[in-house]
């Protein structure tokens, strides 16, 4: 399950509820929520095989015609489910008993929590061109700014609240810390922002897990954007059993300067390599690339996959950008698709990767299988890029707008970025 920054509380880090339920870590036990009315009718609606709405998502890049391993199949590799091999993978899981107990008692679960994610707040020191208000007190200040919390505006992408973070609360914040030590099957905890590593909650979160000794047997992941470094983290980070730190990244280029304003690329890859350092020193640490394929970054990914390569570090794309609309890379007109797809098979080729055979295993921490996840992730993009398209000229027409209005308060430009979109940007008014 998951915890937003205001508190908000649903089932899972990937989906897209639309509406969400009264339930707040501020006024709901997270048992109490894992047993909730919301949660027994996902669970029916999850053993009956019904489509589920806000998991389209996983549906999508679950397709085998895409074949890129979604944050879905990943998760059902912790309950040893193999969606290549899903009736006796399912059979046989050692969860099994769990379901058949939800199938038995309307979605009822007779276990305890075992994977968290915690949005610890939206206090960030960035706001990323495809973010959400939420998530950051900077784009909240820069949405206003620009009208776009308006509903009246075409730019218009949802009723956003003036950022409220939960763990600004103590009394509620001394509370969840108490109940994460009576989850005696937490195994994992995912701590999120705004900028994790700059909100105060996260440290404090960190201590009372080692307090507890928690630490000794809870998988502790972070994500962090990059431009932050704290000496001090090797000490805190070196004492859990195992810690999965994720860096967000688009591009090693500047453009990424641009995704990701106003960071700076060569502060985030140089923190990178420290963490790279960092967990070659302390095995129990692993390190990952969190990109969100978009649009614009997708014609430089091929430079992140260089990256990698050189670096060995793996990446999880698991979410491939869909909100806001005209930021999909379906919106990119064929030519360009095309090109960008090409780029990212040159990188292959010049590797000496396409031979390289495909698991289908999506646990991709697993270092052994470091070129095969690699090439699967890569050949899941070059599939979007082949065979996506959205032929709507008005998200385009937004497209424009959306840089334009944004560009007028950063004093920057695509094009500085990106020359190689000018066609397709002028056409629609840029």
């Amino acid at each position: 399950m998951r915890v937003e920054p205001n508190g908000q509380m649903h089932y899972c880090r990937w989906s897209t509820p639309n509406n969400r339920g009264p339930h707040n870590i501020k006024n709901t036990s997270l048992q109490s929520y894992f047993n909730s009315d919301e949660m027994k009718s996902i669970r029916t609606d999850m053993v009956q095989g019904n489509a589920i709405t806000s998991c389209q998502r996983c549906y999508k890049q679950d397709d085998p015609d895409i074949n890129k391993i979604s944050g879905r199949a990943r998760q059902l590799c912790k309950s040893a489910v193999d969606l290549q091999n899903f009736d006796y993978s399912f059979a046989s899981s050692p969860h099994y008993e769990y379901w058949k107990f939800s199938q038995e008692n309307a979605g009822a679960a007779n276990s305890k929590l075992a994977d968290l994610q915690i949005d610890l707040g939206s206090w960030c020191n960035s706001e990323c061109i495809m973010c959400s208000p939420k998530f950051s007190t900077k784009l909240y200040s820069t949405f206003q700014k620009l009208d776009w919390l308006n509903p009246t505006n075409p730019l218009y992408q949802g009723k956003f609240d003036k950022p409220n973070d939960w763990t600004t609360d103590k009394e509620t914040l001394t509370r969840f810390v108490g109940e994460i030590g009576e989850l005696t099957e937490l195994r994992y905890i995912h701590l999120l922002g705004g900028e994790t590593l700059y909100i105060p909650a996260f440290y404090r979160l960190c201590e009372e897990l080692i307090k507890q000794g928690i630490n000794k047997h809870v998988t502790l992941g972070f994500t962090t954007n990059g431009t932050v470094w704290r000496d001090d983290l090797s000490d805190i980070l070196r004492q859990f059993h195992t810690v999965h730190l994720g860096v967000s990244i688009e591009t090693t280029t500047p453009l990424n300067d641009y995704i990701r304003y106003p960071g700076k690329i060569d502060v985030i890859t140089e923190n990178i390599l420290k963490f790279k350092y960092l967990s070659i020193r302390n095995p129990n640490i692993q390190i990952q690339l969190r990109p969100t394929p978009s649009l614009l970054s997708i014609w430089h990914y091929d430079e992140l996959v260089k990256f990698q390569l050189k670096y060995k570090l793996g990446a999880e794309s698991c979410h491939i950008l869909d909100r806001p609309e005209w930021l999909q890379m379906s919106v990119l007109p064929y030519n360009l698709r095309q090109m960008a797809a090409d780029k990212l098979q040159y990188v292959l080729d010049a590797n000496q990767l396409t031979n390289i055979p495909i698991s289908n295993n999506p646990n991709m921490r697993n270092k052994s299988l470091f070129e095969s996840v690699l090439v699967q992730d890569v050949t899941g993009l070059m599939s979007l890029l082949r065979e996506d398209y959205i032929d709507n000229d008005e998200i385009r027409f937004k497209l424009v707008r959306f840089l334009h209005d944004l560009e007028g308060k950063r004093k920057n430009s695509i094009l500085d970025y990106l020359p190689e979109y000018e066609e397709f940007l002028r056409q629609y008014g840029y």
